[in-house]
């Protein structure tokens, strides 16, 4: 029963975005709870007529959301802004995921924060950063199974030292620190935290100053790149995508053609 509502579910969803796209109309996004269109004003006509057979056809429901904005990376992680701009945010989109959902662990909410405001209110990511006072939006923290403990290598008077830590570890990427690994308890074999990068590990908070922190600025605007180029340049982040993204990072185009803005 359930795979039969989901099928049908499924299908009447994509009937409904082939007569959109057949008409002219671009669906952005789609799932089993909706869909997204970039709609113009000349054809909302066309698409409420579309619509509403549709309902009719189905015998299902349907409500309607218009956005002044919608960044979506895939259709899992995206944020939406409304017109009375209260903002709705999914998956790493979310500044505050690791508090709606405990499995996904606590990654560097500010690099969440610097895209968000980049794209909702076209603040300069450094801006963000910068502005940051509170040294817990940059750390990360790594889930490591029983399998592995978890090692911080650091120079002691000359000489390289594996010290042991706990296996939950919390850290942020400095310009300056050291090298945490997981490593496996049986074979040996080590896989770093934090690749190419060394870290400070923060297992406990002090009051120590954020501008003394040594934060690798660098790194966290890189990070937000990542999110921010192959939205801005309508390219997948994954396979040879990678490639082109790097050749035409800053090279972004509007989503509507200018002469179309209405």
């Amino acid at each position: 029963a359930v795979l039969k509502v989901t099928i049908n579910g499924q299908l009447m969803i994509m009937m409904l975005c082939e007569e959109l796209e057949l008409n002219g109309i671009e669906v952005v996004s789609a799932n089993t709870d909706g869909i997204v269109v970039k709609l113009y004003k000349r054809d909302l006509q066309n698409f409420e007529e579309i619509t509403t057979k549709w309902k009719s056809l189905t015998r299902f429901g349907a409500d309607s959301e218009d956005y002044l904005k919608y960044i979506n990376r895939d259709i899992n992680n995206y944020m939406a802004q409304e017109l009375n701009h209260k903002i709705t945010y999914k998956g790493d989109f979310n500044p505050l995921m690791y508090a709606v959902d405990l499995q996904k662990g606590y990654d560097m909410p500010i690099v969440a924060q610097a895209v968000s405001n980049y794209f909702i209110d076209g603040k300069p990511v450094l801006s963000t950063l910068y502005e940051c006072t509170n040294i817990l939006d940059f750390c990360k923290t790594q889930n490591v199974g029983r399998q592995f403990h978890v090692e911080e290598t650091k120079v002691i008077d000359g000489k390289l030292e594996h010290i042991i830590c706990q296996r939950y570890v919390r850290f942020y990427v400095s310009n300056n620190g050291v090298v945490i690994e997981k490593v496996h308890n049986d074979n040996g074999s080590r896989s770093r935290l934090a690749a190419g990068s060394v870290v400070t590990v923060l297992n406990t908070l002090d009051d120590k100053d954020i501008a003394l922190r040594d934060i690798n600025f660098r790194y966290y605007y890189q990070e937000c790149i990542k999110i921010i180029d192959p939205i801005k340049l309508g390219i997948t982040p994954k396979g040879k995508g990678k490639t082109k993204i790097k050749k035409t990072s800053g090279m972004y185009n509007p989503i509507f053609d200018e002469e179309d803005y209405d």
